[in-house]
């Protein structure tokens, strides 16, 4: 996907009221949770995406094969995808 064109859809999905979380798949099978309207930045043509655990992703909008937009939790669960909580 082109910078111009993931971020249009990244506008997209961060200006959705109420905002919900949503997933970036790259080619390479890897998905990334954007939990937050303001945790994706652009800078030039790469992305950085800020995860609270893991520090930052860079990664090329060219890598982007779908953005998707997983359903809502049922309640008192998790939404599909979600990898499951650590052990304390």
């Amino acid at each position: 996907m082109s910078p111009d064109d993931f971020e249009v859809v990244l506008r997209a999905f961060n200006h959705r009221r109420p905002f919900r979380p949503f997933q970036i798949e790259l080619h390479s099978g890897d998905r990334l949770r954007a939990p937050h309207p303001e945790s994706i930045r652009r800078f030039r043509d790469v992305f950085i995406l800020g995860e609270p655990d893991f520090g930052n992703r860079i990664f090329s909008s060219w890598a982007v094969s779908q953005v998707i937009d997983p359903p809502p939790p049922a309640a008192g669960g998790t939404p599909p995808g979600t990898p499951p909580a650590s052990p304390p």
